[in-house]
């Protein structure tokens, strides 16, 4: 397991995402680092991927245990 910081960009994306109405703080910051080091992450919650999905935020990041089985 690698611990990543956040850094003032990653703040950004979250503060966009909690203003659009996302309330859980490690999905903010597990979205905020996929993007900035560019790389999928696995997760089961599959709202949060919607609610990216619905708000036109690159939700292809995240995936999920039934993606992998596809």
């Amino acid at each position: 397991i690698n611990i990543v910081a956040p850094t003032g960009e990653d703040l950004k994306v979250m503060y966009e995402l909690l203003r659009r109405g996302w309330k859980d703080i490690l999905d903010l910051s597990l979205y905020a680092t996929a993007i900035r080091i560019d790389s999928r992450v696995l997760t089961m919650d599959r709202s949060f991927k919607k609610f990216l999905k619905d708000h036109g935020f690159h939700y292809q990041l995240l995936i999920t245990h039934k993606d992998l089985l596809s």
